[in-house]
């Protein structure tokens, strides 16, 4: 195995599988998939349509031309929290090998590092998959969505209004637009590090 390209993929994993734990406790905790919420800032993600709240009315004026949730909005965010300890725990998991590569016995150090290649490529692997299947980020901008389903990325306060609606946080576009700017440079990245571990796992 190329000793300098390794060692390159080697400190690639660390610092990817590092950010991805830290920035699980960086960013606000999620929302609770059901019932009230006590955080003063929590993510939750919506999977909007491309119908409004107009197209179910023939009179205009009763009706705001909000976007109306997909039918698959409830089932979306509860997989992003079912997945949220177990993403942790994998991450963590990589963390922890890649860094004990450094302290492990030599006769093993070839076998850890199989074993870092592994992970690399099935990390990417799935990134490139639920990056590839996940709808794209809504266009706050546009007066209606066209996309069929587009996810929007909110931020929620513990407030409600008159209707016992939770009150979006006032950094809560801002939030969505850092979501979906990260989305295509994401991607890359994950292609990127499969094809160097690839490239990696051939020169063994």
């Amino acid at each position: 195995m190329n000793k300098n390209v390794f060692n390159l993929l080697l400190i690639i994993v660390i610092l990817n599988s590092f950010y991805n734990v830290l920035i699980q406790f960086i960013q606000p905790p999620l929302c609770p998939k059901s019932g009230p919420n006590y955080k003063p800032k929590c993510r939750f993600y919506i999977l909007a349509s491309d119908k409004t709240d107009c197209d179910d009315t023939d009179d205009k004026t009763q009706c705001y031309g909000y976007p109306k949730k997909h039918d698959d909005s409830n089932k979306y965010f509860a997989r992003i929290v079912d997945w949220y300890i177990p993403s942790i725990i994998f991450y963590s998991l990589i963390l922890i090998t890649s860094i004990s590569y450094f302290v492990v016995p030599l006769k093993v150090k070839k076998i850890v590092s199989f074993i870092i290649v592994g992970f690399a490529i099935l990390n990417s692997v799935i990134n490139i998959y639920v990056n590839g299947t996940d709808p794209p980020s809504c266009n706050l901008e546009a007066r209606k969505y066209t996309d069929p389903k587009c996810v929007s990325s909110e931020l929620y306060t513990n407030l409600v209004d008159g209707w016992g609606y939770p009150l979006r946080h006032e950094e809560s576009i801002k939030f969505h637009k850092v979501h979906q700017g990260m989305k295509f440079p994401n991607l890359i990245s994950h292609i990127l590090l499969l094809c160097l571990s690839l490239f990696v796992l051939l020169k063994k």
